[in-house]
């Protein structure tokens, strides 16, 4: 079975690099995206079972790229400096 793949998407990268490596360190396959921009790339280039989406990024908000994140199952919306919750999009694809 391959590990899950996961984009992080936080524009701080001491943040970014804490939680890639310790998803790393738990066997997942990490991805790291800075802005909206890249993260939507990202999204639609790779296959993916969870995104780590903040929602205040530089350019577009977190809220705006959610809404324009291609289908793929749940994203985890980080609220505030601790609370999360996630979103079903629809079926994976």
């Amino acid at each position: 079975m391959n590990a899950a793949e996961i984009l992080i998407v936080e524009d701080d990268e001491v943040i970014m690099g804490a939680l890639a490596y310790n998803l790393s360190q738990e066997g997942y396959g990490v991805k790291g995206a800075t802005t909206g921009a890249e993260a939507l790339r990202l999204a639609r280039k790779l296959r993916l079972d969870l995104i780590l989406l903040y929602i205040v990024l530089p350019g577009e908000s977190g809220i705006e790229v959610c809404g324009r994140i291609p289908a793929i199952g749940y994203v985890a919306v980080a609220r505030g400096r601790y609370r999360l919750s996630s979103t079903n999009f629809g079926e994976r694809r």
